[in-house]
């Protein structure tokens, strides 16, 4: 917003002048959800551009134009575009929309299944983790906020994770997460389950925060 373009890409980009960090949604280490939070904004170093080099195709051009075409479907679609019609709740709809974007981009799920539980779970995560029961007592125990929270986070990357191995099985599609899954570098290097997880977990977060 002050310095423009090149601002932001400094920010993504200069590893010696900045230190990415997000210690708000630090896991526990040692499981095989502890990365769920974890994603490009907040890798540093060699790491950084390792993953922005992975990522590059689920934002190139052609990528891009998959979604473009699912935000006009998914408006010609909603109450907005409704002839006439009845008043509507305007923050309902702005969030429905939104959120099928995000599932149908991302996760390559049909409207129907982004608006089901396994996508609230997945675009409510940051959310309720910023909840002040969940802050103030980072214990994890099977009574407290923070201990079911944690459960709550293991479930999702479980579900994630077998949609990843879906998307292991089949062709390439044109979603994000197909895309990430499928990336290959000139090392032959790709993303772990875990590492697209993260990214995955990260831009719902991200999707949630400008929601609010």
């Amino acid at each position: 917003m002050v310095r423009g373009r090149d601002g932001v890409r400094q920010v993504f980009t200069d590893n010696t002048a900045f230190h990415r960090a997000d210690g708000l949604f630090d896991l526990p280490p040692g499981r095989p959800w502890s990365g769920m939070f974890d994603a490009v904004i907040t890798a540093n170093g060699a790491e950084h551009t390792r993953r922005r080099k992975l990522l590059m195709p689920a934002v190139h051009r052609t990528a891009m134009a998959h979604y473009r075409e699912v935000f006009a479907d998914t408006f010609a679609r909603s109450r907005f575009a409704a002839p006439g019609g009845d008043p509507f709740d305007l923050k309902q709809e702005c969030l429905r929309i939104s959120k099928t974007n995000l599932m149908r981009c991302l996760l390559g799920f049909d409207e129907a299944a982004s608006l089901g539980p396994f996508a609230d779970r997945i675009v409510t995560l940051g959310t309720t983790a910023a909840d002040p029961r969940v802050l103030l007592f980072r214990r994890d125990l099977p009574w407290s906020p923070y201990g079911r929270w944690l459960r709550r986070v293991a479930g999702a990357y479980d579900e994630l994770a077998a949609l990843i191995a879906g998307r292991r099985a089949a062709d390439p599609r044109p979603d994000a997460l197909s895309i990430l899954y499928h990336a290959v570098d000139e090392d032959g290097d790709r993303l772990s389950t875990e590492e697209i997880a993260g990214s995955c977990t990260g831009s719902s977060r991200r999707a949630s925060r400008r929601r609010r």
